[in-house]
């Protein structure tokens, strides 16, 4: 049973990792002595969307496939929660929030 529609969860997904390669962004430009560990936030954010992308599972794709699909994208969603809790952690470090 899709509680959640597809198309809603890859807006969500969408939009979190949009977050997560903001954030990255802004502290790899403020911090440029850590910049792999950022940079490395975005290639994981690529990548996920990369392999999620040429996945065979859309339009009218048979049901296993849009399974594997749908189970891409929650992926997609929970590591980028992940870093998003952990970069919005080191950016209230970085601007004096406790």
């Amino acid at each position: 049973m899709n509680l959640i529609s597809t198309k809603i969860l890859t807006v969500l997904a969408a939009i979190i990792s949009a977050c997560v390669v903001f954030a990255s962004g802004y502290l790899c430009y403020v911090n440029p002595e850590r910049a792999w560990a950022y940079l490395l936030a975005i290639a994981l954010v690529c990548v996920a969307w990369a392999v999620r992308y040429l996945h065979p599972g859309s339009g009218e794709a048979d049901p296993k496939s849009q399974r594997v699909r749908r189970r891409l994208t929650r992926a997609i969603i929970s590591s980028g929660l992940m870093l998003a809790f952990a970069l919005g952690g080191v950016l209230m470090a970085r601007l004096g929030w406790k």
